[in-house]
């Protein structure tokens, strides 16, 4: 298809939503007796750099939606019927929701292009949720707000398409009068990528807060379990010892040993497996999570730890201290009026240095090291999706990097360490948002770069309103070091909202 075709399609799809937009500002126009909430919302912004790549904090974490090559514009529309208020509907334990929000930009290397960062239907009944489609979230324990990346789900890449069944957040168990609550979801979804046919993945996690919702402190675990599996890969046809003709084993029959990440001892009867399925049929990963939160003289802070596992020796911590460690600071309420105010600090240190050892055979022991994150030897980009990782966005794919010559995986770096702050600040109107990271890399296990690659990326945003409704978006961001290209870049926007 042809550059201006393909515009034209997309701007066909556009138009779709333009008037579904149109449509949504009448109905939140118009009384609304049931109370139901519709919410409707515009944004068109321009993004540009000093040269031809997007700063990190530009694009990083942000779904997918900001486009690779500068300079671009960006036209955003969402439209939402989110659940009623609490309160709003006493005894009713029904509810429905959905929202879409398309996303059209231009840029040299896209000359017209359709994204759906979101865009799902939802239904809830009492503590429980079931959705369909694309939603904009995370997988973790820690501070969504100001954070560096959570490291299995991160936000990092547009969302992929599912089915989740879940609970809508923590929920108390009243056998326990409240101190203990979960939150608890089951997912399947569509890898839906060019480079593999019928590719699935499958997601869960489990929560325990301990306390209640009230308490000065309060303590959270739990894990969260993702496997990429099934499918057919054409490039993997000379590969026998790991693929069959290209294809993995799909049958639904064998699914829990995915849901139960083991595999039986009669493997090689199954239809489908090879020798390299004998160890774990697909990629699995995850985190182990601990948090620890409290309120002191009014101010909360929030201290966490999400634990890397890709296999065994990282779900038994052979691999520690890899992860994510944080501790967010939110300040007290005050009296409006005050002419600055720092309301949310948040640190975090990231490390992946240990991987289990740098070997993949340990003699001696039971396991295995060099876990090489979000690599995999079947899954040709790994832990990613439309060409973003999917977790921490410092585990770097070749592409971002500034040396892109020809390489042996697809992540080009996943052993480093990172030192991360965040900061939130407020000044009469205007709300500014400061993320600095910092980080040493040292490539792949058994494939190091010759030296450490020193990397600082900074990134501020600011957000003014105007009149009633408006708001003025600012977004600037800068690269210094050895990793990424060098650059400096911004984003200017203006954001319009019908409630």
């Amino acid at each position: 298809m042809s550059d201006r075709a393909e515009f034209q399609s997309n701007l066909a799809r556009f138009a779709i939503f333009l008037s579904i937009f149109l449509y949504a500002t009448r109905l939140s126009a118009q009384p609304d007796s049931s109370r139901r909430v519709y919410s409707v919302e515009a944004e068109i912004s321009a993004v540009a750099s000093l040269n031809r790549a997007v700063p990190f904090w530009l694009r990083a974490n942000r779904f997918g939606a900001v486009p690779d090559s500068p300079p671009a514009a960006v036209v955003m529309f969402r439209f939402a019927r989110e659940y009623r208020q609490p309160g709003t509907a006493p005894g009713r334990k029904f509810d429905w929701g959905a929202s879409v929000r398309p996303i059209l930009y231009r840029s040299p290397e896209a000359p017209g292009k359709v994204l759906l960062p979101e865009a799902q239907v939802k239904v809830r009944y009492g503590s429980l949720e079931l959705y369909a489609g694309r939603r904009m979230d995370v997988t973790g324990l820690g501070d969504t707000l100001l954070t560096s990346g959570f490291y299995a789900v991160s936000g990092n890449a547009l969302p992929i398409p599912k089915v989740q069944l879940s609970t809508t957040g923590f929920v108390p168990v009243k056998w326990f009068h409240s101190y203990l609550a979960v939150s608890a979801g089951l997912a399947h979804g569509w890898y839906d990528v060019d480079y593999l046919q019928g590719a699935r993945l499958h997601q869960k996690y489990l929560y325990l807060r301990f306390g209640r919702a009230s308490a000065a402190v309060r303590f959270y675990a739990g894990l969260n379990h993702q496997v990429q599996w099934a499918g057919h890969a054409e490039y993997l046809k000379g590969r026998p010892d790991i693929a069959i003709d290209g294809a993995f084993p799909s049958s639904w029959k064998l699914f829990p040993y995915v849901f139960l990440a083991y595999t039986p001892r009669n493997w090689y009867e199954k239809q489908g497996f090879t020798s390299f399925d004998s160890y774990r049929m697909g990629n699995h990963l995850g985190s182990q999570d601990l948090a620890a939160e409290g309120v002191v003289a009014g101010e909360k802070f929030l201290l966490y730890h999400q634990h890397v596992y890709e296999d065994v020796s990282g779900l038994v911590w052979k691999n520690f201290p890899d992860g994510l460690w944080g501790l967010a600071w939110s300040a007290r309420q005050t009296a409006r009026g005050a002419e600055v105010k720092l309301e949310k600090v948040t640190l975090e240190y990231l490390t992946t240095l240990s991987q289990s050892g740098r070997s993949f055979y340990l003699p001696g022991t039971w396991y295995q090291g060099a876990d090489n994150y979000f690599n995999h030897a079947q899954y040709r980009k790994g832990w990613s999706y439309r060409e973003r990782g999917i977790g921490t966005p410092f585990v770097t794919p070749g592409h971002e990097s500034r040396d892109r010559g020809p390489a042996v995986s697809y992540f080009t770096n996943n052993r480093l360490s990172m030192l991360h702050l965040g900061l939130k600040m407020k000044y009469r109107g205007v709300s500014a948002m400061l993320l600095t990271s910092y980080s040493l890399n040292y490539g792949l296990p058994g494939d190091s770069f010759g030296s450490a690659q020193k990397q600082l990326s900074g990134g501020l945003a600011i957000e003014t309103g105007l009149e009633k409704d408006w708001a003025l978006i600012v977004r600037l961001g800068v690269d210094r070091g050895d990793l990424l290209p060098q650059t400096t870049g911004g984003q200017l926007g203006i954001r319009k909202k019908w409630l």
